[in-house]
């Protein structure tokens, strides 16, 4: 693998009110060869489907009908991970921070940005690039705010962290979609406004801490604190994990949810 990156911080300390808070980006570019990788089900299907036998082993077929399952209708998709022909990311990062008093106490603040520029992968070293940027885990445009307040022994931090909006992966569909009744010829590739749409969301968390004394602290939050549904992305869709309907990685499948701890340091 390749990895090249690029990076600049501005700190202008000279500047009155600028001299509490900091900028930086940062470009990156990552490039590995033969990535140990998951083409993923449905190039598997287009292989078998295409000739490729190796992969027909892959496919487990219905013997006889089940329910609304007619037989020989797909059962079961294996798929195994192993070296590909690479996979390649590349993108911005933006941040800014701020510290400052405030009513006594310290308040710190800091939004990161991140902007996909390009993801792809390559099933084999012959085969076509699949981009994925605009993918589920792979949203073009992805922020996080995060504030915090500290006073005494008091604290409380949040944080608002927003996914971009994404679409299908584009190796799911066929060559054409229909539009106003017209077949249409899929554009392959980087365009994905034929593909279905997933709507971007908002995640809310915070988080209240005391301190005791010097080693022991402790801390209340909640994960999710407006229950921001995931996206749906249901069974026999590509990105659906298991159980979830949705891509678990990448979205909140569970909702709210409240903890409580204790910190202690020797």
């Amino acid at each position: 693998g390749r990895s090249n990156t690029l990076g600049v911080i501005f700190a202008p300390k000279g500047i009155a009110y600028l001299s509490n808070m900091s900028f930086t980006a940062d470009y990156f570019n990552i490039d590995i060869d033969k990535a140990i990788n998951n083409p993923g089900r449905q190039f598997t299907l287009n292989q078998c489907y295409g000739g490729d036998a190796a992969y027909c082993k892959d496919i487990k077929r219905r013997p006889a009908a089940i329910g609304a399952q007619s037989a020989g209708s797909l059962a079961i998709i294996n798929q195994a991970s192993g070296n590909t022909g690479g996979q390649l990311t590349r993108g911005i990062d933006l941040t800014v921070n701020q510290a400052s008093k405030l009513f006594d106490g310290q308040f710190n603040s800091r939004l990161a940005y991140t902007y996909l520029i390009r993801a792809y992968t390559k099933a084999t070293p012959d085969a076509d690039l699949d981009y994925s940027h605009d993918e589920p885990g792979s949203s073009r445009n992805r922020w996080a705010l995060n504030l915090g307040y500290n006073k005494g022994a008091f604290g409380s931090q949040g944080t608002v962290t927003y996914i971009g909006r994404a679409y299908l992966d584009d190796q799911f569909f066929e060559d054409t979609y229909q539009e106003d009744g017209k077949t249409i010829l899929k554009t392959k590739g980087e365009n994905r406004r034929a593909y279905g749409e997933i709507k971007a969301v908002v995640y809310t968390d915070t988080q209240l801490t005391y301190k005791l004394n010097k080693a022991t602290q402790f801390y209340f939050g909640v994960n999710n604190l407006l229950d921001t549904k995931p996206p749906a992305i249901v069974s026999g869709l590509p990105g659906n994990t298991t159980g979830a309907e949705t891509d678990a990685g990448t979205y909140d499948a569970i909702g709210r949810r409240y903890y409580i701890g204790v910190r202690y340091s020797m």
